[in-house]
């Protein structure tokens, strides 16, 4: 691959193999600015130090949060109910809320109506990951929403689940998911610049939005490479990892199934990859604009990009099958 405009608005691609960063390369582009035409905020020479907007990426770093509160004891498991952790909107449970567990929030099957996957994002009176950053209360707004499946029986995209977990991490541990990744997860890691999104001045954006480099994005797929150990420390459990990456749920949807995954983990997707005559199966975390952290077990590779195609088609997947899986075989 060339450095010609045969793939636009790529601003990073990170290859790590057998545990070396064997490719980093950068390319100018936009800054992420949504209220901006395309999302196209400022023109921007993209470097190893620019922190970029990971969007939904941040889902695996608040993923993995979870994962360590349960190591250390905040949490007993990924089957406790959601509503305990929420006494103040009591009065929003009924029968099937009730049954809302961690694990429901981690594999997007809380049944809980949401309204994401089917309507883009720049639609600000539709798309509810918007309207979230336009209320008073964006916890209230969640769990006040109906139950309108059973928990646990189907998959549907939906950040508000998301959400959740960070504030259940401020009602364990006392401390925001910010400052419990600073100490749990970030610092171990050695990252040092990573800047969290707010929804409000009190509800961090656990969603999507951490900014911060694409080498740190890396790291945290490494960790889960390496099962859960960084520099010889341990940080998530073998566990945690084995558990993350096992399918959780279907994903139905065709649309997304060819552009995401055949199924989904604790927010990690699965796809298999068909390079030459080779299969190539990974777990990926993908994020609005060609954002991606892609794990290769078979070939102990990492795979990130960043991106800013916000309007256009994401050219991630192309780039993989076509130039670096080709290139391993």
């Amino acid at each position: 691959m060339t450095r010609a405009d045969k793939y636009k608005n790529i601003h990073s691609i990170l290859i790590v193999k057998n545990g070396k960063l064997v490719l980093e390369e950068y390319f100018n582009g936009h800054r992420y600015l949504y209220s901006a035409d395309q999302c196209k905020g400022e023109f921007t020479e993209f470097g190893k130090d620019t922190l970029h907007n990971t969007h939904s990426v941040t889902k695996i770093f608040t993923s993995s949060i979870i994962g360590i509160a349960i190591s250390k004891g905040f949490i007993k498991n990924v089957n406790e109910k959601v509503f305990t952790f929420f006494p103040k909107y009591s009065h929003l449970n009924n029968d099937r809320k009730a049954k809302i567990t961690i694990k429901h929030l981690l594999t997007m099957t809380s049944g809980l109506e949401w309204n994401e996957m089917d309507v883009d994002y720049l639609d600000p009176s539709k798309n509810d990951v918007v309207r979230m950053f336009n209320v008073d209360d964006p916890i209230k707004f969640i769990l006040e929403k109906p139950a309108v499946t059973e928990p646990g029986t189907r998959w549907y995209y939906s950040g508000g689940d998301v959400i959740l977990l960070g504030e259940i991490i401020k009602s364990v541990t006392g401390m925001n998911i910010t400052e419990f990744a600073i100490k749990h997860l970030f610092t171990p890691l050695g990252i040092t610049d990573a800047v969290w999104t707010k929804l409000t001045s009190e509800v961090i954006y656990t969603s999507g939005d951490i900014y911060m480099r694409p080498r740190d994005m890396a790291k945290i797929g490494q960790l889960y490479l390496n099962n859960g150990v960084w520099n010889g420390r341990k940080i998530l459990s073998k566990e945690w990892i084995d558990e993350s990456i096992e399918t959780h749920a279907k994903i139905t949807n065709p649309n997304w199934r060819k552009f995401e995954g055949d199924s989904y983990g604790y927010h990690w997707f699965f796809k298999t990859f068909h390079s030459g005559k080779k299969n190539f199966k990974a777990f990926l975390r993908s994020g609005w604009g060609g954002q991606l952290i892609g794990v290769f077990p078979k070939v102990d590779m990492v795979v990130v990009f960043t991106g800013g195609n916000y309007t256009s088609s994401v050219p991630v997947h192309k780039i993989i099958t076509d130039y670096i899986l080709s290139s391993v075989q």
